[in-house]
Parts: structure tokens; sequence; C-alpha cells
């Protein structure tokens, strides 16, 4: 992630909305793990584009709502792209979300500080490899894949990608508007900082 700085879009006044960002706005609110704040966050950018909003939306409903997939496990996944792509607005939010959805508070601390997690369920380990590997490698070993075909079907290894694959798209509009991550009390990951060369 790059460095933290002024938020690069200011908030909307609501008076101000189109009727298309209403409609958006309505939706975000009911959608977003921060209603509080939704405008100031990374779907306040998309009340730019509210078509495209409402598109990113239906998706995001249906990875969130609609996959079957246990939220242990999706909140598991969440808090490893966050660590892995560095991306402290993410962790702040999904970190007490990931422990009381049932992620163990040891596996939560051990990403946290860059640990290998000792996991003890099978599956957890599973999700944890597959959301790694496909972050790091840019694929995933037969062994993991699987796992993952075992515990949640083929039509979860689908959901599973995709809603990995959310998350990074939601990384990179939090990147460009520089949000700086909630003061909610959540520890900060601890990592390196390094910046990659992009010349």
């Amino acid at each position: 992630m790059a460095e933290q700085a002024t938020p690069r879009f200011p908030v909307l006044n609501e008076s101000d909305f189109t009727p298309d960002q209403k409609k958006l706005a309505e939706r975000v609110s009911r959608f977003s793990l921060t209603p509080q704040k939704v405008f100031r966050g990374p779907l306040g950018l998309l009340l730019r584009a509210p078509n495209l909003g409402q598109a990113f939306l239906q998706l995001g409903e249906y990875l969130r709502f609609h996959t079957g997939i246990d939220d242990r496990f999706l909140e598991l996944a969440v808090i490893t792209h966050a660590w892995f792509w560095n991306d402290p607005y993410e962790w702040a939010i999904h970190y007490d979300r990931a422990i009381k959805k049932g992620v163990a508070r040891e596996i939560v601390e051990a990403i946290r500080v860059g640990a290998e997690p000792e996991f003890t369920d099978g599956t957890e380990a599973a999700v944890y490899r597959f959301t790694r590997q496909l972050i790091e490698r840019r694929q995933v070993d037969d062994e993991t894949f699987d796992a993952i075909r075992q515990a949640f079907g083929e039509e979860g290894i689908a959901s599973l990608t995709v809603f990995i694959g959310n998350y990074a798209m939601l990384s990179d509009v939090i990147a460009v508007c520089r949000l700086a991550p909630h003061d909610n009390g959540a520890p900060a990951m601890e990592r390196p900082q390094h910046e990659p060369d992009l010349t």
C-alpha cells in the first residue's frame, strides 16, 4: 500500500446527490460494515460512478451473503489478504470481525505479526493456504485445490476465488483514494514496510 496521506476525494454532500447517487447511497448504507462512515470509505468513491457502484455492490452482496461459505472462513480469507497486500484499512475493519465470526484469536494474532498460524481445523488451514498461494504465487497447488473442493465443492472454489479477487479490487480502490484505516482499536499489522519499484 502507498503511504497514507490526505484522502484524494472529499466526502460528497448528500444534499447534492443525483437520483442515481441517492439510490446507491441507500444501498451502500445497508451493505457497509461501517455505515456511520460509509461515504468516507472506498464505497464513497463509487458515488462518483453510481452505475459502476451498483454493479460492484451486487457482486459484493452475493459474495458476502449467498456463497454458502461460513463467515469464519471468509473472514480468515479477508485478514490473510489484508496482511499480504499490506492493507491496514481492511485489516482494521476485519480484525475483530474475524474473531467474532469464530477465527481463533491466536490465529488472527499469528497472521497479524507475520507468523505461520498453527491450525487445528483442516478447512481453515486450506483457506489460509489457498488465499496466500493465490496472492503470492498467482496459482494454487493441487493439494490445496483438492482440500477446498472437498470442503466447499466446485461452486465454492469459484466463490472463494472471486471473493479474494474482489478484496484485491477493493484494496486497489483504497490505495488510490489514500484512505487511512479506521481508528477502532484494532492492533496494527506488523510487517516490513516496503514499496515496490514501479519505475
